[in-house]
């Protein structure tokens, strides 16, 4: 499978996509969202603060977490 990368350097957020898993990264001081895709699930987070919200993941400032999306979850 092919690595996909998505950032917003300004938001100071990255997204690694391989299939359907998704590590998002808020490397920020502030909140960010960033879109991981319908149906994700939390597999592993930094901290209790991250959530989903639709297709959108909430990111504390500093924060990582490892979703799954779509068929398999």
């Amino acid at each position: 499978n092919a690595v996909n990368v998505r950032f917003d350097e300004e938001a100071q957020w990255l997204v690694l996509e391989r299939g359907n898993l998704r590590v998002a990264c808020n490397l920020g001081q502030g909140p960010a969202d960033v879109e991981v895709g319908t149906g994700a699930q939390i597999l592993l987070a930094s901290d209790d603060s991250i959530a989903l919200s639709g297709p959108n993941l909430k990111l504390g400032p500093d924060s990582v977490a490892v979703v799954s999306v779509g068929a398999g979850t």
